[in-house]
């Protein structure tokens, strides 16, 4: 993904969207949360075996090209149980000016 920008993350899932109940897709570099988005946000599409998230400028922003940007997800099923994805890491590319564009 490239900072200032607002790109559509999507990940698969193993669960069917009616299957669960709540969770958040947590994205975290140098050991901080930049991130933390509740998948009932409105940026936050869940449908058949995917979520998707757009990010927002001030999102990518927040993190840096010096290190990949760690991202997971966190799901509470509607039985009651909870899981957590594995951890992917994607890499943050540069852009030349800062800041956001309104």
């Amino acid at each position: 993904m490239r900072r200032g920008t607002t790109p559509t993350l999507t990940f698969t899932t193993p669960y069917a969207a009616n299957l669960i109940e709540a969770g958040f897709i947590t994205f975290k570099q140098r050991g901080a949360i930049v991130a933390d988005i509740p998948i009932s946000d409105g940026n936050v599409t869940v449908s058949n075996n995917a979520i998707s998230v757009e990010l927002t400028q001030e999102q990518t922003l927040a993190m840096t090209t010096a290190d990949t940007c760690k991202a997971q997800i966190r799901l509470l099923m509607t039985s009651g149980a909870a899981t957590a994805s594995n951890i992917v890491e994607i890499p943050v590319c540069a852009i030349l000016k800062d800041g956001e564009i309104s």
